[in-house]
């Protein structure tokens, strides 16, 4: 039962059109966005995920203005270690876009 609503569903004209639209580009902008914005950032987190945190830590125990420290927590948690997922689904998409 749920195999036939799943077909319908990837069927359905209105599916097709929404997929269409979420698929990137074949152009140099559609590609460099998916690397730029989904596999750059990890790399660099996986890479230089210790270097970040020791860097956004150490400017955190001096700083005392609110927006400042709001920005430098902020860093840490996005770029003190990497995320194997949107590796990945970087990776999918720039092999959606060539499919």
């Amino acid at each position: 039962m749920e195999y036939s609503r799943l077909k319908q569903l990837i069927t359905h004209p209105k599916f097709q059109e929404v997929l269409a639209k979420l698929k990137p580009p074949k152009t140099i902008w559609g590609i460099s966005s998916v690397v730029l914005l989904f596999i750059l950032p990890e790399i660099i987190a996986f890479i230089y995920g210790a270097d970040i945190k020791h860097f956004c830590e150490s400017h955190l125990s001096h700083t005392h203005d609110f927006t400042e420290r709001y920005l430098y927590e902020n860093l840490e948690d996005l770029m003190s270690e990497g995320s194997w997922f949107n590796l990945v689904l970087g990776l999918l998409f720039v092999v959606w876009a060539f499919y």
